[in-house]
């Protein structure tokens, strides 16, 4: 059965408790993952160790398929298609590894690169999305559903 499509103006309130309830165990509270050793077990979301804005886990869409199909660990099709786009949404709207195939400018690479299927370039909680800094930039928020991308 396919994901139904949800549309970003439409993200919930809740995508924090749902992340809280159903993703914190394995991933952290703050998306970093957990490690055996030097290792990761669980992988990090987002943060200087996580999948970059070029990664394919960037996009909404292939993003929430796999968090539908797959999560959590041993409970895949546990989630609706909501809570499945709004982890998806929630975690995509972290600040990660610059994209590979940066031009120097993020508007220019979400030109060439990005579709309006994720959040690169956009300015969520006052911060540019992609830009060379943002890791950096503190605590990361979660967008309000007025700031998501259209």
């Amino acid at each position: 059965m396919p994901l139904s499509f949800v549309s970003k103006k439409e993200m919930t309130s809740q995508i924090r408790t749902v992340f809280t309830a159903q993703c914190a165990l394995c991933h952290g509270a703050q998306g970093q993952g957990q490690k055996s050793g030097k290792h990761y077990v669980f992988p990090p979301l987002w943060g200087a160790d996580s999948y970059n804005w070029g990664a394919g886990m960037h996009r909404l869409p292939l993003a929430a398929g796999f968090i539908k199909a797959n999560m959590p660990l041993g409970q895949g099709g546990s989630l609706s298609d909501q809570q499945a786009w709004d982890v998806a949404a929630f975690i995509n709207s972290q600040p990660r590894p610059q994209d590979p195939r940066f031009m120097g400018s993020v508007e220019e690479t979400r030109k060439k690169y990005h579709d309006d299927d994720d959040f690169y370039g956009h300015t969520l909680n006052g911060a540019v999305l992609g830009a060379p800094t943002q890791l950096t930039q503190g605590t990361p928020q979660i967008p309000k559903a007025s700031q998501a991308p259209r």
